[in-house]
């Protein structure tokens, strides 16, 4: 858990409930090998500890839960906090009643991590018209499919910005040509909004995609203060030729490790 707390909120921190001061929350393990971090569904912390914790921190802008069973979610929905902006979910998680939930209006991007979402998920979510940006992370590519066969629903869309799909592989190469194989041929479905992004674990220094996962995060809510992953964006409309994309991704990452 992490807590930012503007200059003013010092002044009367002394009085108030630590809660009112939390505004970026991960719950979960921030990895899938280090000890003690918590399993698929682990029951070590009960869903009305959950609810409790989300209960008093009214202020949040940003939150992670991260192998909450997907059965669950239907119980946390109606508790986020209604300032939560950015969300990061998975994996495998359960469906989210954007309507039901209190941070619809204020929700702007939603992270789905190794999770299937059916059609008429991904059209609720990208019809929204208050959602800019739909992530949809993988930790291998033989799941992306789940995002591409998808494409169309996104058409539909009027106040989407951004659709990225992300494949967290080991190396460069892997990752770039796992990206590229399986977008090939969904081009005609895509617009300029889709974004494919490569991240290859070896260079971030972690084969653990929920590492991984819970560095991106880092990095959104603290851009300043954490280095951006190690990664590699290209759109689909149009595709750019295979050779072009690993070119521009080794050249991207050369820049990023040279800083």
């Amino acid at each position: 858990m992490s807590a930012a707390m503007p200059p003013e909120d010092h002044a009367i921190a002394h009085c108030s409930p630590p809660g009112m001061h939390v505004r970026h929350l991960w719950l979960g393990p921030i990895s899938s090998a280090a000890e003690h971090d918590l399993s698929y569904a682990s029951t070590a912390w009960p869903i009305t500890l959950v609810h409790r914790i989300l209960s008093n921190c009214p202020n949040l802008r940003a939150l992670a839960m991260v192998n909450l069973a997907q059965q669950l979610m239907y119980r946390l929905d109606g508790v986020i906090p209604a300032t939560v902006e950015n969300i990061y979910l998975g994996p495998v998680h359960g469906h989210m009643d954007l309507p039901r939930m209190r941070c619809y209006r204020n929700l702007r991007s939603i992270t789905s991590f190794d999770t299937y979402l059916s059609d008429w998920e991904v059209q609720e979510m990208v019809t929204s018209p208050y959602i800019h940006r739909l992530r949809r992370f993988f930790s291998k590519p033989t799941n992306l499919e789940y995002a591409l066969d998808q494409l169309p629903c996104v058409k539909k869309a009027t106040s989407l910005q951004e659709l990225q799909i992300i494949c967290c592989d080991d190396s460069l190469d892997d990752t770039l040509h796992g990206l590229y194989s399986r977008a090939n041929g969904f081009q005609v479905h895509a617009d300029n909004r889709t974004q494919l992004v490569a991240i290859p674990r070896c260079l971030n220094g972690c084969l653990d995609s929920i590492h991984i996962l819970h560095q991106d995060w880092r990095s959104a809510i603290r851009p300043r203060l954490v280095d951006p992953l190690v990664q590699y964006k290209f759109g689909m409309t149009p595709l750019p030729a295979l050779e072009e994309v690993l070119a521009g991704g080794h050249r991207r990452v050369q820049e990023l490790l040279a800083r």
